[in-house]
């Protein structure tokens, strides 16, 4: 009885455990450069963007200034790490939009984020009041999509696993009330 007991148990910590490898295998967003939401007075020269393992090399940015025109180059991969050249020379909102496929599994991955340029403030004149200030951040955009509700295999067979063990102790205690031993 204490023997089929300890193998749902284990049954049960082996699907979670393939269940938590599974969940974290994508190559997630970690952090960016300039980071999503941030106004800069100075338009930067590329967009860096790091995830939690490495990507392939066809992994892509692409930055859309406020003219909605494309304002990056080709993408460069080192790694977790993906880099484009920027031209952003005007001031407004410029969108980000990244795609990666995870070395390690070969799940795809994107999202999007958003940063802004704002035109530098003119020096101040002695008697004038000061001009408000620009807002300090923009509202984020997110930074890939909502995971897909299909359920993967590894989560089927955890589903499968916890729903053995009410039956498993309805065995045993079916088997020891009427005096089997297992």
């Amino acid at each position: 009885m204490l023997r089929l007991l300890r193998v749902a148990v284990l049954l049960a910590v082996v699907a979670a455990t393939l269940a938590t490898r599974s969940a974290s295998a994508h190559a997630e967003f970690v952090t960016a450069d300039p980071a999503p939401g941030a106004a800069l007075t100075t338009a930067p020269t590329q967009v860096r963007i790091v995830f939690t393992q490495a990507i392939a090399r066809s992994s892509t940015i692409v930055v859309t200034g406020p003219d909605g025109r494309v304002v990056s180059g080709a993408t460069t991969v080192s790694g977790n790490v993906a880099t484009v050249s920027v031209q952003a020379t005007a001031p407004g909102v410029y969108q980000v939009q990244w795609a990666n496929t995870s070395l390690e599994d070969g799940h795809e991955r994107s999202g999007a984020f958003q940063f802004t340029v704002v035109a530098a403030r003119p020096p101040a004149v002695p008697g004038l009041p000061a001009q408000a200030a620009p807002p300090a951040t923009m509202p984020r955009t997110g930074t890939g999509p909502a995971e897909s509700a299909a359920p993967s295999a590894v989560s089927a067979s955890l589903v499968g696993a916890i729903a053995l063990i009410p039956a498993v102790t309805r065995l045993l205690l079916r088997r020891r009330r009427y005096g089997h031993k297992g």
